[in-house]
C-alpha cells in the first residue's frame, strides 16, 4: 500500500514538472508568429492613395505590415487561391511523382476558364503541374493535384482551410483548390500574405517563379510539348518588370475582379504586397505600394548592429548574464527616420532558461534561450529579438561564480534549496548524466530525458534525479522482494519454516 502511494505521488510529481517544462518552453522558444501592424505607430512615413479598398503590405522577414487597407476584410480571391495549393503540393509531394487527372479534374470547370487542355487519363509529374499552376494559373492542373494529394476536391479544400488556420489566418474558407466563383470561397489581404510568407521559404516554389517560360514535354496523350509563360506583368522579364519582383500570382474572375500577389526584394528587404478587389488598378497600386516601402523603410539585421542601451522593465541599465548573444536571424523593420540605437531596448530574462534546438556553431549541443529583448519607439514595440546563451559560456561563468557561491553559504550558514543546487556537486552531477546519456539504450533514454528537460535549471534537474532515483529503487525492490507475503508456514522456505512452525507449536509428521 505504502509502495502505491509513493508510485502515485512520483508520478504526479514527473507530470507537474512536465507540464511546467513544457509550457515555459513554449512560452520562450515559441516566438509569436503573427504579423504585427506597425501602422499606427508614432512618426510612421504617409502612405500612398490608392484605388483598390483592399490592400496589405509586409515584410516578409519581420512579418511586419507595412500599410494596410482593410486587409482583414473577406474577399473573393481568384486564382491567387493557387498559392495555397502550390504550397500544399510542395509539402506533401516529391516534384518527380506523377499525377494522373481524372475526368472531373478536367471537365468539371467553368466556361472560359484558363486551362492547358490536358485530358482524361493524361500523365504530368509534379514539378510540371507546378509550372502549369503557377506561370499558366491552369484550373484543370489545380484540381488534379488536389486529388492526387488528397483523394477529392472537397478533402483537399479541408486541408487548405487547416493549413490557413496553422498559418494564422482567421478569414479564410476555401472550398476549391483553383479560385473559381464561389460564394463560399473566401479570404483576406491579410491571410494571403501569410501564405505567401511562409512560400518565400521554400526553394522550389522560388526555383519556378524565376522562369519566364517553361516548356511542358511530350505525354502520354500529347505527342507535342508545349510553352508556358509567366502571366505576372511586374515578374516577368519585360518593359513591366518591377526591380527587385522574385514572384507572384494573378486573378481574376467577373465576379471577384482583378487580384494580384506580389513579392520584391532588394538587399536584406522582402515585401509582400497583396490586393483584392481591384477594377484594372491592380498593377497599378502594387507598384505605389512597393515604392512606399522601399523608398521608406529598411529591414536590420539586429546582431549586425550598434544595439541600444539595455534597459529593464523600470528602465535601469541591465547587463545580459555571460555567453549571451543575439542569433543571427533575427531583423527589425524601421522607417528610414528612426535610428535604431535610438530605439528603446527593454530586456526580459526567463526565471529558467530552456533549450531551443538552436545549435551553437561548433558545437554539438544547443543553446538555451533566457529571454527577449523588446525594442520600441515613443511606447509602441517595433519588435523583439531571442536571447541565447552559449552553454560552454554560462558554464565556465557558473564554475568561476561556484567557489563564490560555497563560501557565502558556508559563511552564512544558509542552506536554501537555491544555493544549494548552484554549488559544485551538481556539475558533477551533470556530467555524469550527460556521460550515461550518450551510451543509448533503456537507461540512456532516462538519462538523455532528464538533460533535455531540465535545461540550466539546477532545481529541475535535481528533482529529476531525485524521481529517477526513487522508480529505480522501487522497481529493485519489487524484483528483490515477492509480489504479495503469505502468512502461511507452509509458503516459507526451508530452515524459515520449520522454526515458524515450532514457533507456532506444530508438530512434524513423520
Amino acid at each position: 500500500m505504502k509502495q502505491q502511494h509513493i508510485f502515485r505521488l512520483t508520478a504526479l510529481l514527473l507530470a507537474l514538472l512536465l507540464a511546467v517544462s513544457g509550457a515555459a518552453t513554449a512560452f520562450a522558444a515559441g516566438a509569436d508568429t503573427s504579423p504585427t501592424d506597425l501602422t499606427s505607430v508614432p512618426d510612421w512615413p504617409a502612405a500612398p492613395e490608392l484605388e483598390t479598398n483592399y490592400a496589405i503590405l509586409m515584410e516578409a522577414n519581420t512579418g511586419v505590415i507595412l500599410y494596410a487597407k482593410n486587409d482583414t476584410e473577406q474577399c473573393h480571391p481568384a486564382s491567387i487561391t493557387k498559392l495555397m495549393t502550390a504550397l500544399l503540393t510542395l509539402e506533401n509531394c516529391s516534384l518527380d511523382d506523377t499525377v494522373t487527372f481524372s475526368y472531373r479534374a478536367t471537365h468539371e470547370l467553368e466556361e472560359g476558364a484558363t486551362s492547358i487542355a490536358r485530358t482524361e487519363g493524361e500523365q504530368l509529374s509534379v514539378r510540371d503541374c507546378l509550372y502549369a499552376l503557377l506561370l499558366a494559373s491552369a484550373n484543370e492542373v489545380a484540381q488534379a493535384l488536389a486529388e492526387h494529394i488528397s483523394g477529392s476536391i472537397e478533402a483537399f479544400a479541408d486541408l487548405m482551410n487547416q493549413r490557413a488556420e496553422q498559418l494564422g489566418c482567421t478569414g479564410t474558407h476555401f472550398t476549391n483548390p483553383s479560385g473559381l466563383n464561389d460564394d463560399q470561397h473566401v479570404t483576406t489581404c491579410r491571410d494571403m500574405a501569410l501564405i505567401t510568407r511562409e512560400l518565400l521559404k521554400n526553394k522550389d516554389f522560388l526555383e519556378i517563379e524565376s522562369h519566364t517560360t517553361y516548356t511542358i514535354p511530350a505525354t502520354n496523350k500529347h505527342s507535342e510539348p508545349l510553352v508556358i509563360a509567366q502571366k505576372h506583368k511586374l515578374v516577368k522579364q519585360g518593359g513591366d518588370h518591377y526591380e527587385g519582383a522574385i514572384a507572384g500570382k494573378t486573378g481574376y474572375t467577373t465576379q471577384t475582379g482583378n487580384t494580384l500577389v506580389t513579392c520584391a526584394q532588394r538587399n536584406d528587404e522582402t515585401l509582400i504586397c497583396v490586393v483584392m478587389g481591384c477594377s484594372g488598378t491592380h498593377y497599378r497600386d502594387t507598384v505605389s505600394l512597393l515604392d512606399y516601402g522601399f523608398n521608406n523603410f529598411s529591414t536590420i539585421n539586429i546582431s549586425a548592429s550598434e544595439s541600444p542601451e539595455l534597459t529593464g522593465s523600470d528602465g535601469s541599465p541591465v547587463s545580459l548574464p555571460a555567453g549571451t548573444y543575439i542569433p543571427d536571424d533575427e531583423w527589425l523593420t524601421l522607417p528610414r527616420s528612426m535610428d535604431f540605437a535610438g530605439l528603446t531596448a527593454t530586456v526580459e530574462l526567463y526565471d529558467n532558461p530552456l533549450q531551443t534546438g538552436v545549435t551553437v556553431a561548433g558545437q554539438a549541443g544547443s543553446a538555451n534561450s533566457v529571454g527577449r529583448i523588446h525594442y520600441s519607439h515613443k511606447g509602441s514595440e517595433l519588435g523583439t529579438a531571442l536571447l541565447l546563451q552559449d552553454p560552454a559560456a554560462a558554464a565556465s561563468a557558473s564554475s568561476s561564480a561556484e567557489t563564490a557561491t560555497t563560501a557565502e553559504a558556508a559563511s552564512s550558514g544558509k542552506n536554501s534549496l537555491r544555493r544549494i543546487a548552484s554549488l559544485a556537486p551538481i556539475s558533477a552531477l551533470r556530467s555524469w548524466v550527460d556521460q550515461h546519456a550518450k551510451q543509448g539504450g533503456p537507461s540512456g533514454t532516462i538519462f538523455l530525458f532528464i538533460r533535455n528537460h531540465s535545461g540550466a535549471s539546477a532545481l529541475i534537474f535535481l528533482l529529476l534525479l531525485v524521481l529517477l532515483i526513487l522508480i529505480l529503487r522501487l522497481i529493485f525492490v519489487r524484483i528483490r522482494r515477492p509480489a504479495h507475503r503469505h502468512h502461511n508456514a507452509y509458503h516459507l522456505p526451508g530452515e524459515h519454516r520449520r522454526k515458524r512452525r515450532r514457533k507456532k507449536g506444530y508438530h512434524m509428521k513423520r
